[in-house]
């Protein structure tokens, strides 16, 4: 696994966000834009794709440093032990990113090329993309 720091990963995941994950407008609330969520699936694409491990607190900042519009749910709790308040409340945090892209990227980071499952040719275009993505 690759030990990348805390701001060429912010880097590293802007570029990505830039790159595939529009904003939509307006902000809408769903599982699928959740923090908590984005995390889950942009950690097992860049896992898989890239050796790379992010956490929610590069996302969320990654997200903001792009001024995509946030919103948190109430009600907000302190960090809990050693976790950021970030991490603590990624549940209650919704990232206005197009949920059809989010869709596009689940499909991905679900996906084992060693299945005998195929993708569609969406799919496959965009599997196609992220593998060409210069993430250095």
């Amino acid at each position: 696994m690759d030990e990348t720091s805390a701001p060429a990963s912010k880097l590293i995941v802007t570029r990505f966000i830039t790159s595939f994950l529009p904003e939509i407008l307006p902000a809408t609330q769903s599982a699928t834009t959740e923090l908590t969520h984005i995390t889950t699936v942009l950690n097992t694409l860049f896992t898989k794709m890239y050796g790379l491990h992010i956490n929610a607190e590069v996302i969320f900042e990654a997200f903001e440093s792009l001024a995509y519009c946030i919103s948190v749910i109430e009600p907000r709790k302190p960090s809990m032990g050693s976790k950021p308040y970030i991490e603590t409340n990624s549940h209650a945090i919704f990232l206005n990113v197009a949920p059809i892209a989010m869709h596009d990227m689940e499909i991905l980071a679900a996906y084992q090329q060693n299945d005998d499952q195929s993708l569609s040719m969406e799919s496959g275009e965009l599997l196609l993309k992220l593998e060409l993505f210069d993430y250095r």
